[in-house]
C-alpha cells in the first residue's frame, strides 16, 4: 500500500489529475478498510479477492506501463489509462460496498442476539 501511495506521490505531475485522483480514491478507500480487514473479509474471500488484486496487482501495473510510455505519447495514452481506472474503480467499489453490508448484517444480528437495539 505505501509502495502504491510513493509511485502516486513521485509520479503526480505526470498523470493526469482526473488519472491521479480515481487511482488516489481506490489507494485510500482500500487503506481505509485495512484496520478492519479480517473481520471485513471473514467468509468474504471473493470480495477480499478482488480488492486485493485491484489494488496489489491491476492499479499497480496499470500506472507502471502508463508511465514507461515515452512522454509525447502520454496525451493519447491517457484516456485509455483513466477508462481501465474506471472499470478498476468499479469492481473496487462494488467489492468494497459488499463487504461493508456484510459487516453490517454481522453487527446487527451481533446485538440481535445479545437483545441491543
Amino acid at each position: 500500500m505505501e509502495q502504491l501511495r510513493t509511485l502516486l506521490k513521485v509520479e503526480r505531475t505526470r498523470l493526469r489529475p482526473d488519472t491521479w485522483q480515481r487511482a488516489s480514491q481506490i489507494v485510500e478507500r482500500t487503506a481505509e478498510l485495512l484496520p478492519q480487514w479480517t473481520e471485513l473479509t471473514e467468509g468474504r474471500a471473493a470480495e477480499a479477492l478482488v480488492v486485493e488484486d485491484v489494488v496489489c496487482r491491476h492499479l499497480p501495473r496499470r500506472l507502471e506501463a502508463f508511465l514507461a510510455v515515452p512522454d509525447s505519447q502520454k496525451p493519447t495514452a491517457a484516456p485509455e489509462l483513466l477508462e481501465q481506472l474506471e472499470q478498476l474503480e468499479q469492481s473496487h467499489l462494488k467489492a468494497v460496498r459488499r463487504l461493508h453490508a456484510v459487516s453490517r448484517i454481522r453487527l446487527e444480528s451481533l446485538r440481535a442476539q445479545r437483545g441491543d437495539t
